[in-house]
């Protein structure tokens, strides 16, 4: 292993307030390392020192949900560094479909970071967000701030980031992006003010608030 990220979930795991994991337990999950070694029946292209992110989701691939291709939602489902040991760690065991290969022109510190853009990556994919649409993101911590960035970097007119804490706010606007806060102001009013008489598209949350909603 050589860089790992460190989740909302690890801190909950932390404070022993996770509802599943059982300690003792390494934790990490956004992980990034080097290959060591592997067994003969592993793809002959992925040699020792070569350069990867791990998948963190661990699925049965025997179940419904898995034979139909989503295995994401498998009915064993469980998670690297929740329900086995992480990556917070010298070595990792993972198994060849966790393992996914990272370009040299991304470097080490950045690809630690691969794991949460991905889900960033596939909530645009599969929102109705469009190239030229001004998008609202609820929330403005490293899932907001990535998903900002993201809707920015896939042509969005327009991004605006809600958030109530300022050194997230401040945050986003260092990245050029407009901001509010709903707890000093009216969103509706301050959005306004913002896009004047357009609509916003497209909203993602991202505080996991429920006054967000």
């Amino acid at each position: 292993m050589r860089y790992a990220g460190i989740c909302g979930t690890d801190m909950m795991l932390h404070s022993g307030k996770h509802p599943r994991a059982v300690p003792p337990r390494v934790l990490g999950h956004e992980i990034f390392g080097s290959i060591e070694g592997a067994g003969p029946s592993v793809d002959p292209t992925r040699k020792k020192g070569k350069r990867v992110a791990i998948f963190p989701l661990i699925s049965c691939m025997q179940c419904t949900p898995c034979k139909e291709g989503n295995a994401h939602v498998c009915e064993k489902l469980g998670v690297i560094g929740v329900d086995c040991d992480g990556g917070f760690a010298s070595y990792l065991k993972a198994t060849p479909n966790q393992v996914v290969a990272i370009p040299d022109s991304v470097d080490d510190a950045q690809t630690a970071l691969v794991e949460p853009l991905s889900v960033v990556v596939h909530a645009v994919r599969n929102a109705s967000f469009r190239p030229g649409d001004t998008a609202l993101v609820t929330g403005g911590g490293p899932i907001g701030n990535l998903l900002a960035q993201v809707l920015r970097a896939s042509g969005a007119r327009e991004v605006i980031v809600a958030e109530i804490k300022e050194f997230r706010r401040a945050s986003a606007e260092r990245l050029g992006f407009h901001t509010i806060n709903p707890a000093d102001e009216n969103s509706q009013e301050a959005l306004q003010r913002i896009v004047g008489g357009r609509f916003v598209e497209c909203v993602f949350e991202a505080s996991g608030f429920p006054g967000a909603l």
